[in-house]
């Protein structure tokens, strides 16, 4: 579907997304980098956060003590039946993650 056809706040969490993304990668590996990222953003699908992904990603958070945004993000890994590859150690030790450590920045 069109972006401009999609609700407002689909489109929007869009580009956050990618805006987030493309900066931070930009700023730590250059354009290159960034874009490649994107690039494979660009391969996945946006899902929905109904009440009850809310509920487990709310759940997840009491019992692994994961900050709002990577609750949701492995709630949703999770009822997708998907396996989570992350470098962010809040995930690290978790069922259905990968966890792989961040490479050291050269200099």
């Amino acid at each position: 579907m069109h972006a401009l056809r999609q609700p407002l706040h689909e489109v929007r969490a869009r580009w956050l997304e990618y805006f987030g993304n493309f900066k931070r990668t930009h700023q730590l590996e250059g354009e290159v980098s960034a874009l490649e990222a994107i690039a494979v953003m660009l391969q996945g699908r946006m899902v929905d956060l109904p009440a009850r992904l809310a509920l487990d990603a709310a759940k997840l958070s009491l019992e692994t003590g994961l900050p709002l945004a990577d609750s949701i993000i492995l709630a949703t890994a999770r009822a997708e039946d998907a396996v989570l590859w992350t470098q962010d150690a809040h995930f690290q030790g978790l069922e259905k993650v990968e966890y792989r450590e961040k490479r050291k920045a050269a200099g």
